[in-house]
């Protein structure tokens, strides 16, 4: 039907209306009528006809006879069983699914210039995430600064396999430096130059370099601080050996403690964002995120909002109102300034930034994901959608635990 009354067939035409696809074919099922259905699932079997999606077209099983779709639906038959539901069907349906359907309907010869005007965009409705399930946090362990001294305040490191390393994170390596005054610590410079030298000899393939038949031992009095071998020559037998250096502390560069939570005497970071709250102190605007952990605990709900200042994550005290919460598939519209609004349906927040990740109404894939920062933004607000993609705004929400 779609080729018979001239709408877009191919992948990549139908790819470019994006989830409007589904709007076409809806409008073309309501329009269709039983009759349409039921010469489409009698006529053709009985004449041969079957249709290959994959092949793009028709093939006759009785004669072998192929038609591409174009062709087959320019047969007699098919154009006198199967009419446009009325004139102009193509030009009004695909007037309708454009950006601006009213300029477009404005063309169309005969058609009312009232309810031209009057034609919106097509808006997808999506419904909201409003789930408690999920990962409460990451399985792998870190360490931080209450448990290490030489990991830099608010940072996390965790424990990362020699063959893992190259020359980029040598300087990553819990001990290559303490924060505490900015210089190398003394204690772990051996060490740390031979991992080095050891990357350099193998080209900076850790992989090579720390491979199981070429161990790495901590350079010390044992094996006369030469990492390559576990004993000297002239050591006793009973003497403490080199131990084999297989792991080191790494400082993680993106994972930070704020955005993790405590276990077992380490941090852990956070698993699945269920929601992201957010505040205003009546200048800029504040995203506290709430994970899996923090719905086990209704009673303590998170406070702190994402912050990039070297102090920490800023703590929503009495001066700063909670406005609504954001969970994937909300729609949000943010005014950065007053020529520029973005809106689409809320994805994720990235806690790194504070940049917020939407998706446009119609295509919710990755390449067409929206990120802006919205903490200094005029004006954030959320809408409820309807079935029919009408907007409802929200004007104040009470905070759910």
């Amino acid at each position: 039907l779609r080729a018979r009354w001239g709408l877009p067939t191919s992948k990549e035409k139908r790819d470019q209306l994006a989830d409007l696809n589904h709007a076409m074919d809806a409008a073309i099922v309501a329009a269709c009528g039983h009759n349409t259905v039921h010469y489409l699932n009698t006529m053709l079997p009985r004449e041969g006809w079957s249709h290959q999606p994959e092949q793009g077209g028709y093939t006759n099983l009785v004669t072998g006879e192929f038609l591409s779709t174009q062709e087959f639906v320019k047969r007699d038959d098919i154009n006198k069983l199967f009419p446009p539901p009325w004139e102009h069907f193509r030009k009004e349906l695909l007037a309708r699914l454009h950006p601006d359907p009213a300029l477009q309907l404005e063309h169309i010869g005969g058609y009312d210039k009232e309810r031209a005007k009057a034609a919106h965009p097509v808006r997808v409705s999506r419904a909201p995430l409003r789930r408690g399930l999920g990962q409460a946090h990451e399985a792998r362990i870190r360490s931080h600064n209450e448990q290490n001294n030489f990991i830099p305040l608010g940072k996390t490191a965790t424990k990362t396999d020699l063959k893992e390393l190259d020359k980029d994170n040598i300087k990553r390596i819990v001990g290559y430096y303490d924060p505490r005054t900015d210089k190398r610590d003394p204690r772990n410079i051996t060490m740390i130059d031979a991992i080095e030298k050891r990357l350099e000899k193998h080209a900076n393939d850790g992989k090579r370099a720390f491979a199981d038949t070429n161990p790495f031992y901590k350079p010390c009095k044992a094996n006369g601080f030469d990492a390559d071998i576990e004993r000297k020559e002239g050591v006793p037998e009973d003497a403490p050996k080199a131990p084999r250096i297989r792991s080191v502390n790494l400082i993680d560069k993106n994972i930070k403690s704020d955005s993790c939570i405590p276990v077992r005497d380490g941090l852990a970071k956070n698993g699945d964002m269920l929601r992201v709250d957010i505040f205003t102190d009546g200048k800029k605007f504040y995203a506290v995120p709430l994970y899996v952990a923090d719905a086990a605990k209704p009673e303590e709900l998170p406070n702190k909002a994402i912050s990039q200042s070297k102090k920490g994550w800023t703590e929503m005290t009495e001066g700063y109102r909670f406005i609504f919460s954001l969970h994937p598939n909300d729609f949000v519209r943010i005014t950065l300034s007053e020529t520029e609004v973005i809106e689409g349906y809320y994805n994720t927040i990235d806690i790194d930034n504070g940049r917020m990740a939407l998706y446009p109404h119609d295509k919710k894939v990755d390449k067409h994901k929206i990120r802006c920062s919205f903490l200094n933004a005029l004006s954030v607000e959320k809408f409820h959608v309807d079935m029919l993609g009408r907007l409802y705004p929200v004007k104040q929400e009470t905070r759910q635990p």
